[in-house]
């Protein structure tokens, strides 16, 4: 429960700290070299109860059909090798429109090379945002590109 509450302030923190040149770079796609196990995190945030479940599935879904496995529990989950894959859609309300955006944000342990210490840290991001949309018309579609993007990056360095 604790992992939830850091990694949802971590996504809240990512928001407002922009890390979009480490990023964008190859070295985020080589954090994901080795990773084979991930747990999945998703915030409701502002998708119904309906469309949350089924995102929930599909993202466990596609993950599970390019050969990454899926930890629930958190006594299978190894901190040193495996990561979280945070998942949440923010939408901001404009008087005339609505804007929706995707953040796909994957955490791993990392140790500082200054102090050697393991931190747990965004490694790999993925920020997908429209304007002037109607939400769920084209959450779905986001949500599938999203995590196309990601395990693009993900098999392009595990080579399967």
């Amino acid at each position: 429960m604790r992992l939830v509450g850091y990694l949802s302030a971590c996504i809240a923190a990512s928001l407002l700290w922009s890390l979009e040149g480490a990023c964008q770079s190859k070295g985020q796609d080589a954090s994901l070299r080795g990773l084979q196990k991930v747990h999945v995190l998703m915030e409701r945030g502002p998708l119904s109860a309906e469309h949350f479940e089924s995102y929930k599935s599909i993202v466990s879904l596609e993950l599970r059909k390019a050969g990454l496995r899926i930890v629930e529990d958190r006594k299978d989950f190894e901190d040193a090798k495996d990561g979280v894959v945070a998942v949440a859609f923010h939408q901001l309300d404009r008087a005339m429109s609505q804007d929706l955006s995707l953040e796909l944000v994957v955490f791993q342990q990392v140790r500082s090379v200054r102090t050697g210490e393991a931190l747990v840290l965004p490694t790999w991001r993925l920020v997908d945002d429209r304007r002037a949309v109607v939400p769920p018309n084209v959450s779905e579609q986001m949500l599938r590109g999203g995590i196309d993007k990601f395990l693009n990056a993900w098999l392009s360095v595990n080579g399967r």
